[in-house]
């Protein structure tokens, strides 16, 4: 069963195609922008999900009115699941960086091989 293209993968693959030096064409940077820009929905869906658990630990904890609010900021963002929502903001922001990059190389090597006519 052949693999599925997810987020990880295509990072992955993009960080040992880096790593090993090896130029990527316009084409595949288009291909590479299409694809996260498919899979951005289904990792915006899960950071939603993440944020609503962080913004119920913290109507919990408030609703203890002995409880200080900076007290209840901190013990929320000292959480697991602040941070996986942190992280998974961070993956977010990274694909949308690479699909501007991909777009920007996929229309620098169009017009190097325009140029080259």
């Amino acid at each position: 069963m052949p693999e599925l293209v997810t987020l990880e993968t295509i990072t992955n693959w993009l960080e040992k195609q880096v790593q090993e030096r090896h130029p990527i064409d316009g084409h595949m940077y288009m291909d590479i922008a299409f694809k996260l820009n498919v899979l951005l929905q289904g990792e915006q869906e899960k950071l939603f999900t993440m944020e609503s658990e962080v913004a119920n630990m913290r109507k919990v904890l408030l609703s203890d009115p002995t409880m200080p609010v900076i007290r209840s900021k901190t013990l929320v963002e000292a959480s697991p699941e602040f941070l996986e929502a942190r992280k998974q903001k961070a993956k977010i922001d990274r694909a949308i960086e690479l699909i501007r990059i991909a777009k920007m190389n996929a229309r620098l090597s169009q017009d190097v091989f325009k140029s080259q006519m």
